[in-house]
């Protein structure tokens, strides 16, 4: 299966990036777009993951939620406190007779590039989570509003698909088939309950995190991404525009008039930005090539240089041979 399909239809990613993006100054952490999360997702620990976001991300993560280690973790041994960490929580929640709803997927001494894909998404999620539950969140998020944290679907239109915006240029749907394991959903709804117990002093900043997937306690959903390019974005408004159901109609009206105007111009400074990266790569690999030839002419002239040498040698010596 396309690995990179199986990243689209995972809630957790868009709601990763999200988080970020709500908390970027809050926590400290930078700025970058849900394809690139993607992209570092599916590059990591090979020669091309060059920007290393991931890793970042999760040092990052991982230093906000153990204040007194912040100054030692770094890119050498956070697998190392990484690992400590989820199973302290762990001993915590036994402790306080809770159940630990996260299934830890390290092995012993197992690193976190190790992990298959999808458990690396779910450590990440896992860690924006725990985050909040940091002793720093009430000081750090005081001047957030509350509202603002909250994603709210835009709406549903008449097949029953919900449709999510986070942010940038990507647009979600949910699709819902009633059913599904019950044992499952008895443990997210057991999950969800637990996570509001132990939030209950920052709550509001949660919300942003919760929200996403929460209509998952009555059914099984499927996530997919609805709008990757501007072709996609006119071809969805065009859709509901012919459409005369009510809910399509209204999805019309909101996704003509309010986003597609500002999705247009995202997409204008996306391909700007890209156009910039490239030039910039071009450069970089010019100068590298520049700087390889130079060596290899250096490396050709020094060559020279040795076998003129020994040729001058040579010639001195046999002038005096034939001198005595």
């Amino acid at each position: 299966m396309n690995k990179n399909l199986d990243l689209q239809s995972w809630h957790e990613v868009p709601s990763i990036a999200h988080f970020c993006s709500l908390f970027r100054e809050a926590f400290k952490l930078f700025e970058f777009d849900i394809q690139e999360l993607e992209e570092s997702l599916l590059l990591l620990g090979t020669e091309d993951d060059c920007d290393q976001l991931v890793f970042q991300l999760v040092i990052s993560l991982l230093q906000g939620c153990l204040p007194s280690f912040r100054k030692r973790i770094n890119k050498e041994n956070f697998n190392k406190y990484l690992r400590q960490f989820l199973l302290t929580k762990k001993e915590e929640a036994e402790e306080e007779s809770q159940d630990y709803y996260f299934d830890n997927p390290f092995a012993e001494d197992e690193d976190f590039s190790e992990l298959e894909l999808r458990d690396k998404v779910r450590v990440l999620h896992h860690l924006c989570e725990l985050r909040l539950d940091a002793p720093d969140v009430g000081e750090r998020v005081k001047n957030l509003e509350g509202a603002s944290l909250r994603v709210e679907p835009l709406g549903v239109d008449s097949e029953g698909t919900t449709l999510w915006y986070f942010y940038g240029t990507r647009l979600y749907k949910e699709e819902k088939s009633v059913g599904g394991d019950k044992s499952e959903k008895k443990r997210r709804k057991k999950h969800k309950k637990l996570k509001k117990k132990r939030r209950k002093k920052s709550r509001e900043s949660v919300e942003s995190l919760e929200s996403v997937g929460s209509s998952e306690d009555e059914s099984e959903s499927h996530w997919s991404v609805a709008c990757s390019t501007e072709e996609d974005w006119d071809d969805l408004v065009t859709f509901y525009r012919k459409s005369d159901r009510k809910e399509d109609r209204k999805l019309y009206k909101l996704l003509g008039d309010c986003f597609l105007p500002e999705i247009r111009e995202m997409f204008v400074e996306k391909r700007r930005e890209e156009k910039k990266k490239m030039q910039q790569q071009l450069s970089r690999r010019s100068s590298s090539r520049v700087e390889v030839l130079k060596k290899q002419q250096e490396e050709r002239d020094r060559q020279l240089a040795e076998q003129l040498s020994a040729d001058a040698k040579k010639s001195k010596s046999s002038d005096r041979e034939k001198r005595g």
